[in-house]
């Protein structure tokens, strides 16, 4: 009867750990530069390490103004959306730089988030000098929280935590 008494918290926290951790992996197959950036002003969406994560402007605005229309009450899109708009001067735009300037990195995030999970992005890999044709892109649930994981080549390179319970 001792036994059984020690070994059923043991049992329980095991079984609270296995059904907590949940994961959805997806294998994205990313376009090609030309389709997403072609003829028009390119966004840098992040830089880490040896990657960046860069889409088109049309591609980038449409996003905004879908995700804005859903969500009209934050406020944090609108600002990061016009403060990119007015930094569009030159070919590039370094959306992450605006984005870190004003405190919005986190909105940035999300954006470049959904952009990847729908393959409106392209990422280069400057270690490479050639741009990714494949990443993963994880659904986790974590013990009270869950979002997105992209990885490539078994390490995650951005991470979002879009709910949290």
């Amino acid at each position: 009867m001792s036994v059984q008494k020690t070994l059923s918290p043991l049992f329980f926290l095991v079984t609270i750990a296995t059904y907590s951790q949940t994961s959805k992996t997806i294998i994205l197959k990313l376009p090609s530069p030309s389709k997403i950036i072609g003829n028009q002003k390119i966004i840098k969406l992040y830089q880490a390490d040896s990657l960046i994560i860069l889409t088109g402007q049309n591609y980038f605005a449409e996003n905004m103004q879908a995700w804005m229309l859903k969500n009209p009450n934050i406020t944090k899109d609108k600002d990061l959306f016009e403060k990119i708009n007015t930094h569009s001067q030159g070919d590039t735009i370094l959306a992450n730089i605006v984005a870190d300037t004003s405190n919005l990195s986190d909105r940035l995030l999300f954006r470049t988030s959904d952009l990847l999970e729908n393959k409106k992005c392209v990422i280069y890999n400057t270690k490479s000098k050639s741009f990714e044709n494949t990443i993963l892109l994880i659904y986790y649930k974590d013990f009270g929280k869950g979002g997105r994981k992209f990885n490539l080549y078994n390490k995650t390179f951005l991470i979002t935590t879009d709910w949290v319970e």
